[in-house]
């Protein structure tokens, strides 16, 4: 029945303050991404799903903004904690966010399955070049990634970001 989207925000809140329903793990991953499901009740929902739960959440485009970009936020939280396997799955089919963050962390595996990942955009990748922490292997890698080093303004931003004294010796870009 939640698979439904004319459920009445009545009907919603009776089955947000159910105990016996929420005890359910289909019916909380159900009324968390209903797009009716009050604020009040989806909040706490969200912030008890699991890791892939929550990125199934954050892409869905039915659900209301602010529960996708709080399932975004939970994600970003647990990523230095995952261990690598769920990095590498994350990397390829998570949000532009987590991608980003996970291009940033700079392992080398991952950084390369984020790059290819088809939701980050050129925004995300600048986001990264322009961040004062990142390191010279993460440039490295968006410079030798086909897709991003042939556009114009990955290139500008890797170079300005690039320090004077490598830019010098090297030939990568």
């Amino acid at each position: 029945m939640l698979e439904r989207l004319d459920l009445p925000v009545p009907l919603l809140e009776a089955i947000g303050s159910n105990a016996q329903w929420l005890r359910s793990e289909p019916v909380r991953v159900r009324l968390a991404r209903h797009p009716h499901t009050p604020q009040r009740i989806a909040v706490p929902l969200v912030r008890q799903r699991f890791l892939f739960d929550l990125v199934t959440l954050s892409m869905l485009p039915s659900a209301p903004g602010d529960v996708r970009r709080l399932a975004q936020e939970a994600i970003l939280a647990k990523i230095p904690q995952l261990p690598l396997g769920q990095k590498l799955t994350l990397a390829r089919r998570g949000p532009a966010r987590a991608a980003a963050a996970l291009i940033r962390e700079g392992h080398p595996r991952a950084s390369a399955d984020a790059l290819k990942n088809p939701y980050l955009t050129e925004s995300q990748v600048l986001g990264v070049l322009a961040s004062p922490t990142v390191t010279e292997r993460v440039m490295a890698a968006i410079a030798q990634d086909p897709k991003w080093s042939a556009q114009r303004t990955i290139r500008f931003a890797r170079w300005s970001a690039w320090p004077a004294n490598f830019r010098r010796r090297s030939r990568v870009f």
